[in-house]
């Protein structure tokens, strides 16, 4: 099997359909280069999380585009990083948090093999474990801006990095075939949407348990102040407390698609409009950063995975999505331990 034939069949893309869509192309083995294809460890509702080797010694990852830099971890005194210095971290909810750069002289993600690696040393030693292995981090988009294109695939549990000849094959997102939904991606990483029939900008996060909604952008989606004394109040742990209430049912379109009707956490402090980890688990939706394209297919048949282990980088290392409600307490996602 090529190379590419690894990217599109695991994927269950028709091969008639992929080849209709690049019959005026090279062949998908001359489209694709520099390609990996990794299982996604953990469970149901779970970040996507793949092995990776630091320096020969192996941990794991989570995978999100959310993120801009590297950012691992000192997790053992066998794996662990220098401190190159001082550096200050934004968090989802805007509180600054110190940090330190460093790097990695050789970092493998399955057949690629990168050298010299800046990251973000952040503080302190996270101790979850998946699949017996240690997980350090989170690969950022910096990882991916000499070109590598990101597929992650949750309802087949893989993720793809690979790099695609645009300038031969036109649009990387001709790998998805032709039921493919794309729309261009803005250098913030968002794009347009509609939310409650509303113009918007969307961003994507596999890692948050929940969608969340900025508190002082709802009026622009037509529900008043005065509406919120109806809604559920919760609070959300980020790097502080931040209070917040959970939305009714709304619409939501992007590139195309209309998705089943979706809740949203209305939140402070937080300027993002995302669509968490529920938007992956029926699509295999690929990054393709350069170009600044995003493209999506829907997924039938998601095959079968194993139960959810409450893992996060959101939820153990800067969120906590614990939710409480003024009912009672619920989790939405794990907290920290």
């Amino acid at each position: 099997m090529t190379i590419a034939g690894l990217i599109v069949w695991p994927l269950a893309i028709n091969p008639a359909q992929a080849a209709d869509t690049l019959n005026d192309s090279p062949p998908l083995s001359e489209c694709v280069s520099a390609a990996t294809v990794l299982p996604l460890l953990g469970g149901a509702g779970d970040s996507p999380l793949v092995q990776a080797k630091f320096d020969g010694r192996e941990g794991a990852l989570f995978v999100t585009p959310q993120y801009s830099k590297f950012l691992i971890r000192n997790v053992s005194d066998d794996l662990w990083f220098v401190n190159d210095g001082p550096v200050t971290l934004i968090g989802l909810d805007w509180q600054l948090d110190r940090a330190n750069w460093t790097h990695v002289e050789r970092f493998g993600l399955g057949r690629l093999q990168f050298d010299e690696i800046r990251a973000v040393l952040i503080q302190p030693h996270l101790s979850k474990e998946v699949d017996g292995l240690p997980i350090v981090g989170v690969i950022g988009r910096d990882l991916l801006s000499d070109g590598l294109i990101e597929l992650i695939d949750i309802p087949h549990g893989k993720l793809a990095l690979y790099r695609w000849d645009h300038s031969r094959c036109g649009g990387a997102a001709r790998l998805l075939g032709p039921d493919a939904h794309i729309t261009s991606l803005s250098t913030e990483n968002s794009f347009d949407g509609l939310v409650a029939g509303r113009h918007v900008k969307l961003h994507l996060d596999p890692d948050l348990a929940v969608n969340m909604f900025p508190l002082d952008q709802i009026e622009g989606i037509g529900i008043p102040r005065a509406y919120l004394k109806k809604l559920p109040s919760v609070i959300l742990k980020f790097t502080t407390a931040n209070h917040g209430y959970l939305s009714d049912p709304m619409t939501v379109e992007l590139a195309g698609a209309s998705l089943p009707k979706q809740k949203f956490l209305l939140a402070e402090h937080i300027d993002r409009i995302t669509l968490g980890n529920s938007f992956f688990t029926r699509r295999t939706v690929m990054f393709d950063f350069r170009q600044h394209t995003l493209a999506f297919v829907d997924v039938q048949d998601p095959d079968p995975v194993g139960p959810t282990k409450h893992l996060h980088f959101d939820t153990s290392v800067i969120s906590n999505a614990t939710v409480r409600e003024s009912t009672g307490t619920s989790a939405l996602g794990a907290p920290s331990k």
